[in-house]
């Protein structure tokens, strides 16, 4: 599955980076800049990630999760753009697409958006099953 190929910018993509301390196995993204080939080696001014020359790469702002739900996020755009490799993501574009709606009547959680729960199931879906992502060190 070649997810970048087909993402443009402003998609929202999932990704894959490693299992958190709630258990979380994806991060959704939004693509600042669709993925190319670097020329030449280049660093992630915010993580601080080096790539190697030809390495294909693409720019994003994390969503964060908000609240106790695995299904609620939010654009986390003053985090910076971040730097990271095509082989990361896992779905998005004409693969599996991503749509987060506006979360309704919430005033704790003000700009929050849904995720739908069957989404995250196929998600996890192509995690665990197509891609047979594992935690490193597991």
């Amino acid at each position: 599955m070649k997810v970048g190929k087909s993402v443009k910018k402003d998609d929202t993509i999932a990704v894959f980076t490693h299992v958190d301390d709630r258990g979380h196995r994806f991060w959704l993204a939004k693509v600042v800049k669709t993925p190319c080939t670097l020329k030449t080696e280049a660093k992630c001014s915010v993580s601080g990630v080096e790539f190697d020359a030809k390495e294909r790469v693409l720019e994003v702002n994390y969503y964060e999760r908000v609240g106790r739900e695995d299904t609620a996020f939010r654009l986390a755009d003053e985090l910076g753009v971040f730097l990271i490799p095509e082989s990361m993501l896992r779905a998005g574009g004409a693969v599996l697409p991503i749509t987060l709606n506006p979360r309704a009547g919430t005033r704790r959680h003000a700009g929050a958006l849904d995720l739908s729960p069957n989404l995250n199931t196929r998600m996890l879906h192509l995690i665990d099953q197509v891609y047979k992502d594992k935690e490193y060190g597991n």
